[in-house]
């Protein structure tokens, strides 16, 4: 398969090199299994919430291993060209019409969503990349409930959050505060499954 090539306006990273996006990408993959005690995703079905287009790239134009991956995105345009692009039998991608202010202002409320094409699956490995970061908190909960229904009983949920430790925790996304990745997990409640998150200071 040729190199997954994506146009800038597709890019939503902070880093506009796109080589380096790449690499970064690869690393953080590589960051996650280590978190999760895995060697590779290569036995792992993955779901990745808020999906944008970096893990595909990394996966399909690096090799890193991935059994099977479903991304999903609040964005029309990036799964749209995800769909266009990517043949591989592996890869699935399917849009969520939820309501985001910065992505898709427009959607759904994220409590009124579910993906119709991912009921009754389950995951090995559910992951979540900046996503709480750009959810208002009252969302938190509904995104948490809505995950769970997807995760096998002894899945994984991965969270990755922007934390300032100079702020207490908090960062400012759109003129209000983003609640750091501990007050999510006390939003996830009690469960069974592990919660693992990954923090950037």
């Amino acid at each position: 398969m040729d190199e997954l090539v994506v146009p800038s306006e597709l890019c939503r990273n902070a880093i506009r090199d796109p080589v380096a996006v790449v690499d970064a990408s690869v690393w953080l993959i590589g960051h996650m299994c280590e978190h999760i005690g895995a060697s590779d995703l290569g036995d792992l079905d993955v779901l990745d919430f808020g999906c944008g287009v970096r893990f595909t790239q990394a996966f399909l134009n690096r090799g890193v291993p991935i059994k099977h991956y479903v991304g999903v995105d609040v964005s029309r345009p990036v799964i749209d060209f995800l769909r266009s692009n990517v043949s591989d039998p592996r890869f699935e991608f399917f849009h969520l019409d939820a309501r985001n202010e910065r992505y898709n202002p427009t959607g759904q409320p994220l409590s009124e969503m579910t993906v119709p094409e991912t009921e009754g699956r389950r995951f090995d490995l559910i992951c979540l990349f900046s996503v709480f970061t750009h959810l208002a908190p009252a969302d938190y909960v509904a995104m948490l409930r809505l995950l769970r229904r997807f995760v096998q009983p002894d899945g994984r949920l991965v969270l990755h959050a922007l934390h300032q430790r100079a702020n207490r925790g908090r960062s400012r996304l759109h003129g209000r505060p983003c609640q750091s990745a501990r007050h999510v997990e006390r939003s996830a409640g009690e469960g069974s499954n592990r919660f693992e998150h990954l923090e950037e200071r």
